[in-house]
């Protein structure tokens, strides 16, 4: 290969069954590469665990920046996640040097990198892997996505050292990565407690993104940045599918939630072209995306109550006593799931009073994003309780 050659794709590589296996398509382009050291280290799926932690907007981001995640936090991501470290960081000039002694994480400039779609037309960190081989270097790059001047797809080629380095520049991360003995434990039960934890502190931060955006709906950076957002929450809650797997109760759940995602990535997307072309952004789009926020927060404490088998027991217990004494019921007789209007001499002024007593004897108020779908049974008023803020509050 001569030194000034461009990128030459390679088929047949030890990196192959592990890239194979990755679910590429809901991953981010700088989870990519970590996800396939983890499952080439650890096994076929490992790298699903990522799938376990949510983002939302106003919990690991400002109203400002939105949730699009940096190095630094992928990396912290697969230490907890993954059993992945990240060694001592090197200066790119010593890649070649590197990249003998084993396999280098790698960040660097997508538009400078010219097996990618976005060479000489886009800006971003953009995460691969490079290692040694006998007469070039070996770029491998799991990246999954559809971009306006063509397809990225998994794959791996060769570049001569020079190449690489001119590709790499003077800013990139470059990093060794060391394997623990296996990745940590994870309780899956825990995993979605934190996940609902995280999501209810989350609440007013994502109206105050909301917010912010609304207001400036006629700059073009802000709606990039939704165009953005709502592409990585997409992808985020397709591995969480993915790492429910098929048999967890909430799957089918979250396969929709997934889904309603997706299509607000396409919504977004034309929404970000009409734009440019002059034409105008309006408060749909902004409403969309508050509304599967909202949807989002109500999910992350749905999916541990299932996983527990129902709602917080003193929760219910509380929502199911107050439901006796507003009816003059035993609550014991009451199935959970039975819709409250079937019961009778329940109606809406019955509603009220149920709420205020419940309000009253857990010091919890209500949330103002309850949905209606909540209201309709006790393990629905669990939900929506469970997100409520202090009485004093």
């Amino acid at each position: 290969m001569t030194a000034n050659a461009g990128p030459r794709p390679v088929h047949r590589h030890r990196w192959c069954a592990a890239l194979a296996g990755l679910r590429a398509d809901a991953l981010d382009c700088l989870q990519t590469t970590l996800a396939l050291i983890a499952d080439d280290a650890h096994g076929r799926g490992t790298h699903l665990r990522l799938g376990s932690r949510w983002s939302m907007p106003g919990r690991q981001a400002d109203a400002t920046t939105g949730v699009q995640p940096g190095p630094e936090q992928r990396l912290a991501q697969a230490r907890d996640l993954l059993g992945l470290r990240i060694g001592q960081r090197h200066d790119p000039c010593d890649l070649a040097r590197l990249c003998a002694a084993g396999p280098v994480y790698v960040v660097a400039d997508a538009f400078a990198l010219p097996w990618l779609p976005y060479h000489r037309r886009s800006h971003m960190d953009h995460g691969f892997l490079v290692e040694s081989r006998v007469d070039d270097i070996l770029v491998v790059d799991p990246y999954h996505n559809d971009t306006p001047w063509g397809p990225a797809r998994p794959g791996a080629w060769a570049l001569s050292a020079r190449a690489l380095r001119s590709a790499v520049g003077e800013n990139a991360l470059v990093a060794s990565v060391e394997l623990d003995n296996g990745p940590p434990a994870l309780d899956t039960t825990a995993a979605l407690a934190d996940n609902a934890q995280r999501a209810r502190a989350a609440a007013p931060g994502v109206e105050r993104y909301v917010a912010e955006r609304r207001e400036r709906l006629v700059d073009p950076e802000v709606i990039r940045g939704l165009v953005l957002d709502v592409w990585l929450l997409g992808r985020e809650r397709r591995l969480h599918t993915a790492w429910l797997g098929p048999d967890h109760p909430v799957a089918a759940a979250a396969i929709e939630r997934a889904g309603a995602w997706e299509q607000l990535a396409a919504h977004s997307f034309l929404a970000l072209r009409r734009l440019e072309r002059g034409g105008s952004v309006q408060n749909g789009l902004i409403d969309d995306i508050a509304e599967q926020l909202r949807a989002d927060i109500r999910f992350a404490q749905e999916c541990l109550d299932r996983s527990i088998g129902g709602p917080d027991p003193a929760l219910a217990a509380a929502v199911r006593g107050a439901l006796g004494a507003t009816l003059g019921l035993d609550d014991r007789d009451v199935n959970p799931q039975l819709p409250l209007r079937s019961l009778s001499g329940f109606d809406s002024f019955q509603l009220v009073r149920l709420i205020d007593r419940v309000e009253r004897t857990l010091g919890v108020l209500l949330p103002s994003d309850v949905a209606a779908d909540e209201l309709t049974d006790i393990d629905g008023l669990c939900r929506a309780f469970a997100r409520g803020s202090p009485a004093s509050a």
